[in-house]
């Protein structure tokens, strides 16, 4: 991986965990509709686990969002070759 994909990982986790905590970054994405698309999933299915854990929802239902968002994160690599942080 060049210097310059290394940054753009690091600024995009960056960008992904400030927005899984409920900030509002601002982020350029690029590639294809299909992997911008597992980009949101994944970056959506860490959000709704990261609240359920906030609020302590029942186990089943985080087991269940956990699953989840790791359906997404091995969707995301398989279509970007990004391994997903979160």
């Amino acid at each position: 991986m060049s210097k310059k994909e290394n940054d753009g990982e690091k600024k995009l986790f960056a960008a992904s965990a400030a927005y899984i905590l409920g900030l509002a970054p601002i982020q350029t994405i690029r590639g294809s509709s299909i992997q911008v698309e597992a980009y949101k999933k994944a970056l959506s299915a860490s959000k709704s686990l990261y609240e359920a854990l906030e609020i302590s929802e029942n186990s089943s239902e985080v087991l269940t969002l956990i699953n989840e968002k790791n359906e997404r994160a091995r969707d995301l690599y398989s279509k970007t070759g990004i391994q997903w942080p979160f």
